[in-house]
């Protein structure tokens, strides 16, 4: 693996570390979506039920574009042929899925995984 390609994963990684479906209906509407939702999801399926429509539509967006954009940048950087480039998919839905901060409190990455694709 070259020095791009980790760079890239790492950087999608991150991306799909950030949950903005706990952070965002957390500071805007002050609803703790993990708190408020039967399975303590902090997913876009949650938002909606907990924050709102405007809030889950917003949500979904965010999510979507985590997994979209560090796969978009790649994809003009590193050939998709190279077997390293499915690290790079897989990349922003392990942050959704396991994020740096909080290793068991992620999402099922399911809006993630749909950006990615």
């Amino acid at each position: 693996m070259t020095t791009r390609e980790i760079l890239f994963v790492v950087a999608g990684y991150l991306s799909g570390s950030v949950l903005y479906g706990y952070l965002l209906p957390k500071y805007f509407k002050k609803v703790d979506v993990t708190k408020e939702s039967d399975d303590g999801n902090p997913g876009t399926a949650n938002v909606f039920k907990c924050a709102g429509v405007p809030m889950g539509i917003l949500v979904l967006c965010l999510e979507l574009l985590k997994g979209f954009i560090p796969v978009h940048l790649a994809f003009g950087a590193v050939d998709p042929a190279r077997s390293a480039f499915a690290l790079i998919l897989a990349a922003p839905v392990l942050g959704h899925a396991y994020p740096f901060w909080n290793l068991k409190k992620g999402g099922k990455s399911i809006a993630v995984s749909f950006g990615v694709l």
